[in-house]
């Protein structure tokens, strides 16, 4: 199993650039991701292979996660959960008070506990 060995913050537009591409290829809207009111977490390989993300857009104590996607040689592996649990932790230190989640595809993501 290959696992995750860094994850970072998106805070340049070229890093923006790099994760809108993943998203294209995994099959995510990437039209209208932007920095702005947004934390975005892009997760890389040994290899510094782009192979994970998510995202959460706030909106005063709200957020919505968005942009979740690990790339298809990793699935099944956990990998979507850690993200999942990664973006939740940035959120409660954010006082973020409730996360949505809108889907068609990921329907194990969506029960999601902030506490």
């Amino acid at each position: 199993m290959k696992e995750f060995v860094v994850s970072q913050q998106v805070k340049t537009e070229k890093e923006l650039e790099a994760l809108k591409k993943f998203l294209l290829v995994n099959q995510l809207p990437a039209e209208n991701i932007k920095l702005e009111n947004s934390l975005l977490l892009t997760y890389y390989n040994a290899d510094d292979v782009l192979v994970g993300s998510g995202g959460l857009e706030f909106y005063g104590d709200k957020a919505l996660l968005r942009s979740l996607a690990v790339s298809p040689e990793l699935r099944s592996q956990q990998h979507g959960k850690q993200i999942v649990e990664d973006l939740l932790q940035h959120a409660r230190m954010a006082g973020i008070k409730e996360v949505y989640l809108l889907t068609e595809t990921a329907f194990s993501f969506s029960k999601i506990r902030i506490h």
